[in-house]
């Protein structure tokens, strides 16, 4: 038989793991599973740049989350709390996993010059910022070599913006789009090959 000590480690194991659960759904959207790597140790981790072949170290990001209850509720034994902690906790850090994630995309879109400008607040400012966009946009591949689109995050002050380009476009606008996006896809299958040319013997 278990002691009770043991029966509230695994019951704080299994939450903890449907919160993990959760989270990982929600971090799907802006992260392939592809592209994560899980360290069960230490707080920060050592590189060396590309750029400058300098040895940089980096630090874990630490969040945390917390939730109240009426404690009428647990001694009244109302099992559906469990599921509203997981919401709370879940929901609480994913928050400031996407704000951790576009903060750093922010900070290097800055640092390398990345940055797309509305120059004005016409129709015109904005298709052309938008053709900008999409010229400065690299395409992957998926794992069976189709290119792959990013996917786009609009701040909910540019929600107008988008909003305005679905509604109004124009056959000049769509034509240009096109051809950019043909370029975009020919290039990015092309790398793939050349990449997948250097394990061919």
């Amino acid at each position: 038989m278990q002691n009770r000590g043991d029966e509230k480690a695994d019951f704080e194991k299994a939450i903890t793991k449907l919160v993990a659960k959760r989270l990982d759904a929600s971090r799907s959207v802006y992260i392939s599973d592809d592209n994560v790597l899980n360290y069960h140790h230490g707080d920060h981790w050592a590189y060396r740049s590309s750029d400058t072949a300098v040895e940089e170290t980096e630090s874990f990001v630490a969040h945390s989350a917390e939730a109240t209850f009426p404690v009428q509720r647990i001694i009244n034994h109302e099992l559906s709390v469990l599921n509203e902690f997981v919401d709370q906790m879940s929901e609480q850090l994913h928050q400031q996993m996407a704000s951790s994630v576009f903060e750093m995309v922010g900070q290097a879109s800055e640092a390398s010059g990345n940055v797309v400008a509305i120059h004005g607040g016409d129709q015109d400012d904005v298709r052309a910022a938008f053709k900008e966009l999409a010229g400065r946009m690299q395409l992957g591949v998926t794992r069976y070599g189709a290119p792959s689109y990013p996917t786009l995050f609009v701040h909910p002050s540019n929600n107008r913006m988008i909003a305005f380009l679905k509604e109004t476009p124009t056959r000049e606008l769509q034509q240009e789009m096109d051809e950019i996006n043909l370029q975009k896809e020919l290039r990015a299958t092309a790398e793939e090959a050349m990449r997948l040319g250097r394990f061919r013997r």
